[in-house]
């Protein structure tokens, strides 16, 4: 299936995309795709549970994803490809010329994005940092053929960094407003059990309790051993 829409999408430029045996082997790859998810839906022991994705936060979570490798993995191909085929960058200055964005999105998942995500929650950055991706592949997409590395690909390098960031990070753990798994109730923390006096004995009736109390004072009062220091 994948190495089927590879094989359409690497040669269509050979074979041409409007021809013949492209479509042909991108049709191959979405019918092994329908025949994967129809196995799947039938199997007792499936790989993959198909109602995971019945849920709403796991179903936007896995379409994020599904848009975000869309989008990040062609951006660093046709970065490269315009840094070396229409600037005439070797191999070594091209990859260093994208250290900048690589570095700027290293710092923002692993400084900013957990910060942000434990004070507002995991949506808020996640659909923040997807609209600013935008923005900054929109801008990549303006590249001009006689434009320049300082003057095209540099400037719009932070806002396509600052964007990547929070769908790349992961929640923290101690997050209080990530929200709890689907099915799972929210446990609410043990409440703390009442302290019981020495004298107290938690099969004793209360009227018990009442006269142990008192025969203790008693005896305090007459200067008379207690009957607990009598046992001892």
């Amino acid at each position: 299936m994948t190495r089927s829409r590879r094989r359409a999408i690497v040669r269509a430029p050979e074979t041409g995309w409007t021809s013949a045996q492209t479509w042909l082997t991108l049709a191959a790859a979405a019918v092994l795709l329908a025949g994967f998810v129809a196995i799947q839906a039938r199997r007792r022991e499936p790989l993959m549970r198909l109602s995971i994705l019945a849920n709403r936060n796991l179903g936007a979570a896995n379409l994020a994803q599904l848009l975000l490798g869309a989008a990040w993995i062609p951006m660093w191909f046709y970065l490269n490809l315009y840094l070396q085929q229409v600037l005439g960058y070797s191999a070594f200055p091209s990859g260093a010329a994208l250290l900048p964005m690589t570095i700027l999105i290293m710092i923002g998942m692993i400084a900013l994005a957990p910060r942000v995500i434990a004070r507002y929650g995991p949506k808020a950055p996640l659909v923040t940092g997807l609209a600013v991706l935008a923005a900054g592949l929109g801008w990549l997409a303006l590249i001009r053929p006689t434009g320049g590395y300082l003057t095209d690909v540099l400037p719009a390098s932070p806002v396509s960094a600052l964007g990547m960031a929070p769908p790349e990070s992961p929640p923290p753990p101690s997050s209080p407003r990530s929200p709890s798994p689907a099915g799972s109730p929210r446990r609410s923390p043990p409440k703390p059990k009442p302290h019981r006096q020495p004298d107290d004995p938690p099969g004793l009736s209360r009227n018990l309790r009442r006269a142990a109390r008192r025969a203790a004072r008693r005896s305090a009062a007459y200067g008379e051993p207690s009957p607990a220091s009598r046992k001892g």
